[in-house]
């Protein structure tokens, strides 16, 4: 049985990987803040902050970018 080697791997640049997770966090917002009004809120029709879901994402997301900032 053939053995998958991923020698080639050592030798791409690190800030690839970085580059990726950034795109990565890019989309993954941009999908959070294009959902529908009526999704988020629910059948609440006095919208509140702490109960918007994009909000939560976005200040989770800003946390994990921090982290993979600092590792």
């Amino acid at each position: 049985m053939h053995v998958l080697t991923f020698e080639w791997l050592t030798a791409v640049p690190l800030w690839y990987a970085k580059v990726g997770a950034l795109v990565l966090f890019a989309v993954i917002l941009t999908l959070v803040w294009a959902l529908p009004l009526r999704y988020v809120y629910g059948d609440d029709h006095r919208p509140v902050l702490y109960r918007d879901l994009r909000f939560w994402a976005t200040l989770l997301l800003f946390i994990q970018f921090i982290l993979y900032l600092i590792f």
